[in-house]
């Protein structure tokens, strides 16, 4: 993970659309549509992201459902609800994570 500070959307901001960017990413409150990152995704406890997700690397604590494409790994910590499928080459699942969905560990690029 970089030093920088991610960018947040706030709890109490909901995002329809196509967000992209090289910063990291911090949600705190809902997305829908596409995110493309060439940095880190990171849903927060609170957050809800509903979308098609292109990152480095994603890591989730809240809610999430649609797909995701990370080009270095996946991390599903205690008590985040993941529905989709899910790309990657390396993934983290945490006890307590919820993962509903499909896996394709893709290590192509390692």
């Amino acid at each position: 993970m970089t030093t920088n500070t991610p960018d947040t959307i706030g709890p109490d901001t909901h995002v329809v659309g196509t967000i992209t960017g090289s910063e990291p990413l911090y949600v705190e409150g809902k997305v829908e549509g596409k995110i493309e990152l060439e940095n880190v995704l990171i849903v927060s406890p609170g957050g809800f992201v509903e979308a098609e997700i292109a990152a480095k690397e994603v890591v989730l604590e809240g809610h999430f459902d649609g797909k995701i494409n990370a080009r270095d790994r996946v991390v599903l910590r205690k008590d985040c609800a993941a529905h989709g499928d899910i790309t990657t080459p390396r993934i983290v699942v945490e006890d307590g994570s919820l993962f509903n969905g499909n896996l394709y560990m893709d290590t192509t690029n390692l």
